[in-house]
């Protein structure tokens, strides 16, 4: 009994069974289900037009004057997804593949940081509490900007964890998991870089706000989605201004609705 309760204990055995339960649940009959009409089922059309169009610069909602450009989200998830399409066809089923793959690195992202964090038991309970959380599947399952953005998210945390653990170098990479998932779903991926600083603030390490390490974090972190921006104000030019920063991002901010008075509100509304 001892020597079976040892073998499911292994880090590696831990690994593989997460695995096994993560790739059955994000992947398996993904077929079942259509893509709803003005969710997954839009985020497919504008991948699918970026192969029609051979346009990877600027998103396209097709059929649609208002969003004929579409920026209502940056373009890596969209990009990940022409390419799905390009090399397994067009179809119900792999519409939902990038998606579910990074809700599947998600979950095992989970574990190693749990297991870094506390130990490699609160990584297996942590892995397959998201595995059992239905919500998470739900959303992951689709054709939906979620899970990616949930995954970089969480890498970067977890190499800001390996940067106070190790070496502070990682706050670089902590920086361009920020930009990634940024590409992702805008704005609301600086929470990292935000955590980051309130906890330097809070824990009195004032020293590492100026840590060149830190500070390369934040400049990569804005390269990235840069190398997107910069191309979109030379091409699009008062277009990318007027439907992306000022459309989409103030507007949200600001609030859809005048029952958003405060200024809690409006960034809870946000983010959320």
């Amino acid at each position: 009994m001892k020597n079976f309760t040892t073998f499911f204990t292994r880090p590696k055995i831990q690994l593989f069974i997460i695995l096994v339960f993560a790739t059955f649940g994000m992947f398996g009959k993904l077929g079942d289900t259509e893509l709803q009409p003005m969710g997954s089922a839009t985020h497919a059309t504008i991948s699918r037009e970026i192969i029609k169009t051979n346009d990877w610069l600027t998103l396209h909602w097709p059929h649609c004057e208002e969003f004929s450009d579409f920026y209502q989200f940056p373009p890596l998830f969209f990009w990940l997804q022409a390419i799905t399409f390009k090399f397994f066809g067009i179809n119900d089923i792999t519409a939902k593949l990038v998606s579910s793959l990074f809700g599947c690195l998600t979950i095992i992202l989970i574990y190693f940081l749990g297991k870094m964090l506390v130990n490699k038991y609160v990584g297996f309970l942590s892995s397959m509490t998201l595995i059992l959380t239905p919500y998470f599947f739900r959303h992951s399952r689709k054709c939906e900007v979620e899970s990616i953005l949930f995954f970089f998210m969480t890498l970067g945390f977890y190499f800001f964890i390996l940067s106070e653990k190790k070496n502070l170098k990682y706050l670089m990479l902590s920086g361009l998991a920020t930009g990634m998932a940024f590409m992702s779903k805008g704005p609301p991926a600086l929470a990292v870089l935000a955590s980051i600083f309130i906890y330097y603030v809070f824990t009195k390490q004032y020293k590492k706000l100026y840590n060149i390490y830190f500070i390369l974090g934040i400049i990569i972190s804005i390269l990235v989605p840069l190398l997107w921006i910069i191309p979109q104000i030379i091409y699009k030019g008062d277009s990318f201004y007027q439907k992306y920063l000022i459309n989409q991002i103030l507007w949200s901010f600001f609030g859809r609705s005048t029952n958003q008075v405060s200024i809690i509100q409006k960034i809870y509304e946000y983010l959320f």
